[in-house]
């Protein structure tokens, strides 16, 4: 979801010595930065729906919560290039823009 409106950097690991009292985690140094998406959508709100079904059964595929979001459209997977049998962590971030995108189209 930040990806979408924020470019991440990661810059580097920080050891848990070097906090004091001494975390049970390690950290990581990030840095965000604004960006214009070329994918423009309507309502945030879309984008978040769409990774939150489609993630709710991360380790399975996801050609039933695609059916969840979109009914018996299958043509839409075609039309959008996207492989049924993969799973959600396979998908790019520009995949998920996409179908947000042609969700908003649909549903409204």
């Amino acid at each position: 979801l930040c990806n979408w409106r924020l470019e991440i950097k990661k810059h580097f690991d920080i050891s848990k010595n070097c906090f004091s009292p001494k975390p049970k985690v390690s950290s990581t140094l990030l840095s965000f930065k604004p960006i214009i998406n070329k994918y423009k959508l309507k309502n945030p709100k879309t984008l978040e729906k769409i990774t939150s079904v489609l993630f709710s059964n991360r380790r399975k595929m996801i050609n039933k919560n695609f059916l969840k979001l979109f009914g018996k459209n299958e043509y839409l997977a075609k039309e959008l290039n996207l492989n049924l049998s993969h799973r959600p962590e396979q998908l790019s971030k520009e995949m998920f823009y996409k179908i947000a995108m042609k969700y908003e189209e649909l549903v409204g």
